[in-house]
């Protein structure tokens, strides 16, 4: 096992070497909600398939939370890299993911407890109502170690280590299908065993995390120094984590907003609401992961001085972005109907697929201009542009709840996808704004770099 710089050698083979696993582990990962969908749809029922999801914004705005923690903790640990400080990346990663177990543990119990008044505030459909609440419960309990795995999956990268993610993630796909095949072909406990096996294959794959992770931080810290949790260890990386974390509640916050019109508008509204964000999060993986490498490589050139490097970083993760996008876009397009029905009940019609498949038609095509919002917006952060980026967020997300609410009684469904892609064209002209103002040239970008190397 081996770390790396993004900064030395070939850029285009780092950022794919460093990407490429990452995409491939990620896309096995979403595995995880794509084949519980799947089961759900296939051996028990459409209905089924719409309860998995019923809560799905709830467990969006955790997800969220977690995630943009740990993405913040990536750039402050790829900062610490460059500067090689490498006892404190051992220090703050071990505090880090106990905190982050502790915290996810707690709120996982509030969901529970308040379970009732969140179905009723998101209008879940009678017919999904107890099926959503035992799929929720168990899938919310156990997802502290799906958090804790952001942790994990965001620190290998940062040190330059991306194939044991992808390994872990071949894992965790196939001990999730087999425990499906398992917990409701075979057993047949319905949506129980669905969120039973979610839960059981990442914790499995959790401990596999925890034990590389181990290994790599002690060859790191050729001292060895004695770990004694301190939560100011977890605080010094709240400059990059809180705002990250912020940021990506902006963003998600608007799933439980728009949640109340879409699932107001029947199950099968609610259950296309899942397919969609199921195909949409496939198509998306791209962006997250090749994003990360953006991220990474700009914190690293702060760490160790090397700014001018930055600008070209850019330019190069935007085109391999956009190389690596456009052909799952164009897959989804012309084989739409396919890919759809994987997801539905054999010779199945209904509204259900006919929301489904519009979305992939008309709407996903342009999360090409999502991709290019999240590029600058991963730049941003990696720059320090924390705050600006939540702001940014958050405006884009209002525009979208302010539209659904406004659409829906209009257009239907049509509402709901329409809303989405203003809000993404809305976020990305005032971050174009942000970036051409304050982020685009050498001499602003080493300012910036003066700031964050003297704290």
């Amino acid at each position: 096992m081996k770390v790396k710089s993004l900064t030395e050698g070939n850029i285009y083979k780092n950022y794919i070497l460093y990407a490429l696993p990452l995409i491939v582990s990620a896309i096995l990962a979403r595995l995880y909600g794509t084949v519980d969908s799947v089961i759900a749809g296939k051996c028990i029922g459409d209905l089924a398939l719409g309860a998995v999801s019923a809560m799905g914004s709830i467990d969006a705005i955790f997800f969220a939370l977690f995630n943009g923690f740990s993405v913040g903790f990536s750039i402050h640990l790829a900062n610490l890299f460059g500067q090689r400080n490498y006892a404190r990346i051992r220090r703050d990663t071990y505090a880090t993911v106990i905190f982050i177990a502790a915290v996810s543990l707690l709120l996982g119990v509030l969901a529970v407890l308040f379970r009732n008044p969140l179905m009723d505030f998101l209008k879940v459909d009678e017919v999904l109502r107890r099926d959503a609440e035992i799929y929720f419960v168990i899938v919310i309990l156990g997802s502290v170690f799906n958090y804790v795995n952001r942790i994990f999956a965001q620190v290998l990268p940062a040190m330059g280590i991306t194939s044991f993610s992808l390994y872990l993630s071949v894992g965790s796909a196939v001990l999730n299908i087999v425990g499906n095949l398992i917990c409701v072909v075979a057993l047949r406990m319905g949506v129980a065993g669905l969120a039973i096996a979610t839960v059981f294959s990442t914790a499995a794959i959790t401990l596999i995390y925890f034990l590389i992770l181990r290994n790599a931080l002690r060859k790191l810290d050729l001292e060895k120094t004695p770990f004694r949790f301190r939560f100011s260890y977890v605080s010094e990386s709240f400059r990059y984590t809180l705002p990250a974390a912020a940021q990506q509640l902006a963003f998600h916050w608007v799933g439980v907003l728009i949640a109340p019109p879409i699932n107001g508008m029947g199950a099968a509204a609610t259950t296309a609401n899942n397919v969609n964000g199921q195909l949409y999060s496939i198509c998306s993986i791209t962006i997250w992961n090749m994003t990360s490498s953006i991220s990474c490589y700009t914190a690293q050139s702060i760490g160790e001085g090397s700014v001018h490097k930055i600008p070209r970083g850019l330019r190069v993760g935007f085109l391999l972005n956009s190389v690596m996008l456009l052909p799952v876009l164009l897959s989804f397009y012309f084989f739409a109907d396919p890919i759809v029905s994987i997801f539905f009940p054999e010779g199945f019609e209904g509204l259900a697929l006919d929301y489904a498949l519009r979305y992939v038609r008309v709407f996903l095509p342009f999360l090409l201009v999502q991709m290019a919002d999240h590029v600058l917006h991963s730049y941003l952060r990696s720059l320090g542009a924390v705050n600006a980026v939540f702001y940014i967020s958050l405006f884009g997300s209002t525009v979208r709840a302010v539209l659904t609410y406004a659409l829906v009684p209009v257009l239907g469904m049509d509402g709901v996808y329409l809303s989405q892609i203003v809000s993404w064209a809305a976020d990305l002209l005032v971050t174009v704004v942000l970036y051409l103002q304050k982020y685009r040239t050498v001499p602003q970008i080493q300012r910036i770099a003066q700031r964050i190397n003297n704290r």
